[in-house]
């Protein structure tokens, strides 16, 4: 897979460039996942849901060295959850462990099918690495929904002041009460395959967004990340939150 500021250029040269599964890119088979992925989180004021289309496509290319001849590009935003009290709650584009947003979306639905999700409709069976192509076909004409795990769930996030960047804070998915209070709780993060166009708009909510973006750096301003500061801002990008190259 690539390497993080990789991935950043890949999709600012050509993040708008999207094919269907079973096409190709100079010569190289490339197949497409698009999917809705919902966050349901029960409050004290009963259910709040937010969701976001996003497309992964793989594309496969020549071996180098002992790599797979993967790469991989991503289409969507993270998604918003508006909370009681005006919070807002964000799932990213990428995971707790996984800093690339490709590197997570890539192989998401077929991780969550080997960790025993359950697809509804049913996929016929279970596919390794090697059979990718073949996973997406499939899931792109059953259209299956399937209910991510725990170990799964993109890395959330919110804002002590939506208003300035540098305010995110991480958010444990088993511990949303400790920051937004007693009965909130998520209840499931879902996946279902869609041909719905890719979402779009998140800048709407996040008016320093494109600024950040432009800049091509991270949430607290720095060019790069450093990992020898500790605060959430200087770890994640404004490409966490969309590919969309803001204008």
């Amino acid at each position: 897979m690539m390497a993080r500021r990789d991935i950043l250029r890949a999709l600012i040269v050509g993040g708008g460039m999207s094919l269907l599964a079973g096409c190709k890119l100079l010569g190289y088979p490339r197949a497409s996942l698009r999917y809705r992925m919902t966050v349901e989180v029960d409050t004290p004021q009963g259910l709040r849901t937010g969701s976001s289309v996003i497309e992964s496509t793989l594309i496969s290319g020549p071996r180098t060295g002992e790599g797979s001849g993967l790469q991989s590009t991503l289409k969507g935003e993270a998604v918003a959850v508006d909370l009681p009290d005006g919070q807002t709650l964000f799932a990213l584009l990428s995971s707790p462990g996984q800093h690339s947003t490709s590197d997570y979306h890539d192989q998401l639905f077929n991780d969550a099918l080997l960790a025993g999700a359950v697809s509804m409709p049913p996929m016929p069976r279970r596919y390794d690495s090697s059979e990718w192509a073949e996973m997406r076909s499939v899931a792109a004409r059953l259209k299956p929904s399937l209910t991510l795990p725990l170990a799964l769930y993109p890395r959330l996030v919110w804002f002590r002041d939506i208003r300035d960047p540098e305010s995110v804070e991480a958010i444990e998915a088993d511990m949303l009460s400790a920051t937004f209070g007693p009965g909130n709780t998520i209840k499931r993060i879902t996946l279902t395959v869609t041909d719905q166009v890719v979402t779009t708009g998140i800048n709407k909510r996040l008016g320093w967004l494109q600024k950040l973006q432009h800049q091509e750096g991270m949430l607290n301003g720095d060019r790069f990340e450093d990992f020898r500061k500790s605060a959430l801002a200087g770890h994640i990008s404004p490409f966490d939150f969309t590919t969309e190259r803001l204008k």
